[in-house]
């Protein structure tokens, strides 16, 4: 939705999203692992001799890629992810790594 200011300029307002659109408790576990991911945003990283920035990932990414996990196992692997040493986004993105 555009709205025409006094100036004759296009503005379009600024859209509030709530902090927590979580309804179950796995929700809410996969929103705390979204907002941790999301915290390196922008960040560039070396890969393949080539510099890269990290984008954002979003909950529906997420919710996939831990949807083989029990609830409890999401508890001790948020937990494990945010005490790791080597950065929470390495050890979400290694420890799911598929073989």
């Amino acid at each position: 939705m555009k709205i025409l200011n006094s100036e004759n300029n296009w503005i379009i307002p600024e859209l509030k999203v709530s902090k927590s659109g979580a309804n179950s408790e796995r929700a809410s576990i996969v929103e705390q692992f979204v907002l941790e991911l999301n915290k390196s945003v922008g960040e560039k990283y070396l890969k393949d001799g080539k510099w890269k920035k990290v984008t954002a990932i979003s909950p529906r990414a997420v919710a996939i890629k831990t949807s083989h996990l029990s609830q409890s196992d999401l508890y001790y692997f948020l937990s494990s992810c945010k005490s790791a040493k080597c950065g929470f986004r390495k050890c979400f993105f290694g420890s799911l790594k598929v073989h």
